[in-house]
């Protein structure tokens, strides 16, 4: 007769732990969700455009750091680094001025392993009088701007 009991307990701790598991109840030691640490690492530009390096990293430190749901962080304790390049910043002139045409590609990368995870393409044409250096910040950050619209929601998907 005393087994019954124990049976029905048994039954009952059971039912418990399937409901616990089914309602998505996270055990004491799971960590909270976190957004996704992202740092800026490897820069390039073409050979003789430094400067340009020197912006393509200021405006993906700029556009991570104002992103929602993305944590900029130091490059030891990211998850994901950011590597770039100025792939095309031409310019030409124009009836009323000049054009400037830029173009970046950017690799998302997991930080301990490099594995690839995204590759992403921006461009930009800014147009105006003949101050080509704010022209070619313009169209740089527009082009930076462009190309990681996609990153914070598709980093959260992964993370």
């Amino acid at each position: 007769m005393h087994q019954a009991p124990r049976f029905w307990t048994a039954l009952l701790a059971m039912g418990l732990v399937v409901l616990q598991t089914n309602v998505g109840v996270a055990p004491a030691y799971a960590s909270p969700a976190r957004s996704p640490r992202v740092s800026v690492g490897e820069i390039g530009s073409p050979s003789n455009r430094s400067d340009a390096a020197h912006a393509l990293r200021a405006a993906l430190v700029h556009e991570i750091a104002a992103m929602r749901n993305v944590e900029l962080s130091s490059s030891g304790n990211s998850r994901f680094v950011v590597r770039g390049s100025v792939t095309r910043l031409d310019n030409h002139r124009v009836e009323d001025g000049l054009v400037v045409q830029c173009e970046v590609s950017l690799v998302v990368a997991e930080s301990r392993n490099g594995s690839v995870r995204m590759m992403l393409r921006g461009h930009a044409d800014a147009r105006g009088d003949n101050d080509r250096i704010r022209l070619e910040d313009a169209a740089l950050s527009a082009a930076v701007r462009g190309a990681v619209r996609p990153l914070a929601q598709s980093l959260s998907r992964i993370h």
